[in-house]
Formats: C-alpha cells, structure tokens, sequence
C-alpha cells in the first residue's frame, strides 16, 4: 500500500495518515507494522525531545490505540488487551504542557471504552449493563458502542434486554453518515443491525433496515454495501411487506432510470423508450454523489 521503507520514515504525522490510510483499507497486518513504526519512533523522540506538531504523547497513544483496533479485527483479543493495558497507563510521560494532559485523559477514556467492547466480544455478558449505562453517560461513545454490543450479540447469542432494543431503535445512523472518515462504521452498524434483525425474524424492522442502507448506499455509490443489500432483501423478499416491494422497485427502477439518461433513454415503468417520447420524472439519484472508499463490512 505505502510503498515506502518505514525503516527511515520519521514523519509522525505522515505516518499517522498512513496508519489511517490502512484502516480506511482493512489492511490490518500492514496498520500494525505502521503502528510499531509510529511507536518505536514516538519513543525514540521521547529519549532525544525535539519539537511535534503535536503532543509526543498523542504520537505514542494513537499507535498503541491502533494496533488494538488492528488486533480486534484480527480476533486477537489477548493482544488488543495489552495495546488496552499500555494506552491506559500513560501518566510517566513528563513535562507535559495542558494539550499532553488533555490526550491522556482522552486515552484513559478510549481505554475505558474499548475495554468494554472487548470485554462483549470474549463473552462476559455481566458486562452489558455497565456499558449500557457507559454509553448512557457519554452519547459520543454511542456509535462504536452499539457496533460492539451487536457483534457480540451475534457472536455469542445474547439476549438483548429491553433498555438495549430502545437504545438501538432511538439511535440514528446517519449522524455518522456526514463523516467519511467513520463511515465504514456506519456501513458496519447497519449490516449488523439487518443481520440481527433478520436472525430474530423480525422480517419487518430487518427488510425496513436494507431498505433504508440500500438508499444510502445508492447515494454513496458504495457497491459493496448495495450488493449486499439487494442480496440480503432478495434472499428474505418472501416476508416484505407489498410497501416494502414497492419502496425496493422504486429503488430499482430510479437506478435503471438514472443510467438510461445518460443515453438519452428513460424508462417509463413498464418499458425502455427514447427520453422524448414521454416526460419522465427525474431520478432521486441523478444528482452527483459523495463517493466514498469503505472496507468491505
């Protein structure tokens, strides 16, 4: 991917976009050989200070924050777990000035957070309430949190209780939509999220759910989220509703629409025809979109 020798690459900002370029491309191994880089440079910079962008400190977290995140996709909780432990416990960092203080507090937080997920994804169910009431007390957490309760829940077959369901069915997505630099979390949250629905046959909140990523999807020009969307609704089009069948068609026939204007075609609900033998409404997706690179969810 960065065809460059990180051996003699001591560019900490460089290399925390890099670090970032890889997690854009789920390219784990190679974010963790980043991450070690970013982290014995950030040290070595420590022993022989000289002047950042940033706090030395932020350097030193983000690559352990990195490498955990790397090691949960892997499935490698028991190294996550370490980057959790060595992130959380930054306090012998010295002369720090306020904005060093400030990014250990935001790692102390990180480390609380991502130790309950962690804790979901090894099994230990007794510690769903203590995150609910964790995300309760900070919203901002509520995205990845939600992403963690349904990869466990789905991993290991919880039960969710009540107060979970509300918090999921309160919760909307597409604040995370606006940022594309989390979006691949929000193309995450809603495959789990259709995924769980439909294992527990609910039909209607499932297929209500495609249908909702699919439109996104369509706007966003992220074939990989639309292939899986129209695969899961064909494959469960026994149980949509005859609105859902038409809201899916209508998806469908404003795709079809949108190339054939290109061509000076249209079509007009039934048959292929030249644009000026009749007016056709113009397609919802006719507009230029935002396309945006995602892993594949």
């Amino acid at each position: 991917m960065t065809e460059i020798d990180l051996r003699n690459y001591r560019d900490l900002d460089g290399l925390v976009k890099l670090l970032r370029m890889a997690y854009s491309l789920g390219n784990w191994p190679e974010l963790i050989d980043i991450a070690d880089h970013l982290h014995v440079t950030a040290r070595g910079m420590y022993e022989q200070p000289i002047h950042t962008e940033r706090p030395l400190v932020y350097y030193y977290g983000f690559s352990l924050l990195m490498k955990g995140i790397a090691f949960r996709k892997l499935k490698n909780y028991a190294e996550e777990r370490r980057c959790i432990r060595q992130y959380s416990d930054l306090g012998w960092f010295q002369n720090l000035d306020d904005n060093g203080i400030k990014e250990i507090q935001r790692l102390n937080f990180l480390a609380k957070a991502n130790s309950f997920g962690l804790d979901l994804l090894e099994g230990k169910v007794e510690a769903l309430p203590k995150y609910v009431q964790f995300l309760i007390d900070h919203p901002q957490e509520m995205a990845p949190g939600l992403v963690n309760i349904l990869e466990a829940t789905l991993l290991h077959d919880f039960d969710l209780n009540d107060e979970v369901d509300a918090l999921i069915e309160e919760f909307n997505p597409d604040t995370m939509e606006a940022d594309p630099l989390i979006f691949s979390r929000y193309t995450r949250f809603m495959y789990l999220l259709i995924i769980y629905r439909l294992k527990n046959k609910d039909y209607r909140k499932g297929l209500s759910c495609t249908l909702h990523a699919l439109d996104k999807y369509i706007r966003l020009k992220d074939m990989s989220g639309f292939k899986r969307c129209i695969a899961l609704f064909e494959m469960f089009r026994g149980y949509a509703s005859p609105g859902q069948i038409k809201e899916y068609q209508s998806m469908l026939s404003c795709i079809v629409q949108s190339e054939l204007m290109e061509d000076d075609m249209a079509f007009d609900g039934k048959q292929i025809v030249p644009s000026w033998e009749g007016v056709v409404e113009k397609s919802r997706y006719s507009e230029d979109v935002i396309s945006v690179q995602t892993q594949t969810i």
